[in-house]
């Protein structure tokens, strides 16, 4: 039987034909839609321990100097609920979001141009290492609730929000670089973006307070984020 080498150059080659790419990117773009409405959910399933008095303990334990201050931070009379939080912190809430920023990066990637790809890549391998450090934070605090034989939480905290916010900011560029349709929806979201990235980092490195409202931003941004991607993900799909 003679080999097609025609179907095998095709096979290997480096560009699938346009129609494929968009396919490929509408499928991403739908997952990664989906996945930011469940994330949404996700983090209402870890908020629904807490007591609405102590609504924003698991923040402040995030950035506790150690094990001993973890400890002083949670009221006995809560210390179950803050452990079941912690537990579905890293079993769902954590799961949900590395995967809807890796879906998003896989947009990014499958997209034309170096500067979308570049992005995507960025995005996919930031999103990694920060659920890592959020992975590594929660167990410190675990451990301290448990038996009390732990450090401070706060520098995984400290990497996972700066990794968080530099992927907000990452996600700002490919936008603002395409000229489309849809031009103000994928502009605004872009603004968002970089202005949860810039709050979020000077909140980080600062005040702690400001990044549950630079998180609401980032929230908001990804909103238009999945509107973008249900409406039209082939804007994606077009050269930058």
């Amino acid at each position: 039987m003679a080999l097609d080498l025609a179907a095998l150059t095709g096979y290997f080659a480096g560009a699938a034909p346009p129609a494929v790419i968009e396919r490929r990117i509408r499928r991403w773009a739908g997952a990664a839609a989906a996945l930011i409405f469940a994330s949404a959910i996700a983090a209402a399933a870890v908020t629904r321990h807490i007591p609405k008095p102590h609504g924003g303990i698991l923040l402040t334990l995030e950035f506790a100097a150690s094990g001993d201050e973890v400890r002083e931070r949670v009221p006995d009379d809560i210390r179950a609920a803050v452990l079941r939080a912690q537990r579905d912190d890293s079993w769902i809430f954590i799961p949900a979001y590395w995967a809807l920023f890796s879906a998003s990066g896989m947009v990014l990637v499958l997209s034309g141009g170096r500067i979308p790809r570049a992005s995507g890549w960025v995005v996919i391998a930031g999103i990694s290492a920060a659920a890592v450090c959020d992975l590594l934070e929660n167990r410190m605090i675990r451990v301290a609730l448990h038996d009390g034989a732990s450090g401070s939480p706060a520098p995984w905290a400290l990497a996972k929000w700066l990794l968080l916010f530099a992927i907000a900011g990452t996600l700002s560029v490919p936008l603002l670089t395409r000229s489309r349709h849809l031009r103000l929806h994928a502009n605004g979201t872009a603004v968002l973006f970089a202005v949860a990235c810039v709050r979020g980092l000077i909140a980080s490195l600062g005040s702690v307070d400001g990044i549950q409202s630079a998180t609401i931003v980032l929230a908001a941004a990804l909103f238009l984020l999945a509107l973008l991607f249900i409406w039209d993900s082939g804007f994606f799909a077009q050269p930058s």
